[in-house]
């Protein structure tokens, strides 16, 4: 949850995030379909050792994926009511995730960044301990988003020309392009690189993107420990298809 953008085409969008955790951690159970509602299914990455997840897209377009820390990095406060994981499996669950984090109680739970999209629009939610803060975003535009937790302002200023210079060369990215990205752009400092090893031995452990077309979403999860790869498809529903082609438009 350390490393997330945010990338629009002409007729999709790509959402996809890189998930760095101590390497004792259990593995991640692999991306699977649940059922929350009638007729909704979700997709989503299970952390073994909690149940939540950090990135997760329903069968009608809503999606949403979370980053540890707010603005700034933090001193832990432990013991915390809830796992971050669990808050955003509550949130995408949820009929409606925005206003669900508007309501929530956040109280005794970590600090975190959340962007969710829904009913067409993306927004960016952000609780730091003892405030909330949110904003609406432009789907037209591409996002790149890194950690608080791992980052300060200067290492993500640092990583803010890859992203554009990335764009620049890749003006119509398809998934494996994206995944690419995520994979490969780094300077050769393993703490500031995309695909992170630290000397605490965090490392990214995977890496997750859906694609949101007109008519389903597509996965790829790249599990980074066993070099293995899942793929799957979900279909969107018959009235969100519509609406998925008018905000690519």
């Amino acid at each position: 949850m350390c490393t997330v953008t945010f990338i629009p085409t002409k007729n999709s969008f790509y959402l996809t995030s890189n998930r760095e955790e101590h390497i004792a951690r259990g593995k991640a159970i692999i991306p699977q379909k649940y059922i929350v509602d009638a007729g909704v299914e979700i997709v989503y990455s299970k952390d073994r050792d909690t149940g939540g997840s950090w990135i997760a897209i329903k069968n009608i377009a809503d999606a949403a994926v979370l980053l540890n820390g707010a603005f700034l990095k933090y001193k832990a406060k432990l013991p915390y009511r809830k796992s971050r994981g669990l808050v955003l499996s509550a949130i995408i669950e949820s009929v409606h995730p925005l206003e669900y984090f508007l309501e929530f109680d956040f109280t005794g739970i970590a600090s975190f960044t959340v962007n969710i999209f829904s009913d067409n629009k993306l927004f960016e939610a952000r609780w730091h301990g003892y405030e909330k803060h949110f904003c609406n975003l432009k789907t037209y535009k591409a996002y790149n988003w890194s950690s608080a937790t791992l980052y300060d302002s200067k290492e993500k200023v640092t990583r803010e020309p890859w992203f554009k210079e990335w764009l620049k060369n890749n003006p119509a990215p398809n998934q494996m392009d994206v995944g690419g990205f995520h994979r490969y752009i780094r300077d050769g400092d393993k703490e500031t690189d995309l695909m992170v090893n630290t000397a605490d031995e965090i490392a990214t452990v995977s890496i997750t993107s859906f694609k949101l077309s007109g008519q389903h979403s597509s996965l790829q999860y790249l599990d980074m420990i066993s070099h293995t790869c899942y793929k799957d498809f979900l279909p969107l529903t018959a009235a969100t298809q519509m609406e998925a082609v008018i905000y690519a438009a």
